[in-house]
């Protein structure tokens, strides 16, 4: 992943951490803040992107060297994966 991609991940996951926490920071919209990350990604990147939040140990398939783990608080991590590539 391009460190301008990796940027675009940090920025956008930071972006919708903000929106979809609440204000006393108890709780979160996972599904909304993973919805609005691939969304993000699809609009600016091509193929097909996967987002995942949560404390899991999951695995993955991920195409190229396109995918990104960050650490947020309390153990979680959102993961960002290109599943493939663009369709044409």
């Amino acid at each position: 992943m391009s460190s301008a991609t990796k940027e675009d991940a940090v920025t956008w996951t930071h972006e919708a951490l903000k929106i979809y926490t609440s204000r006393d920071g108890t709780s979160r919209e996972s599904f909304e803040i993973c919805k609005f990350i691939k969304r993000r990604f699809e609009e600016k990147h091509t193929g097909h992107w996967g987002v995942s939040l949560g404390r899991c140990a999951s695995s993955y398939t991920y195409y190229n060297d396109n995918n990104i783990k960050i650490s947020i608080d309390n153990n979680e991590y959102v993961m960002i994966f290109q599943s493939s590539p663009k369709q044409t």
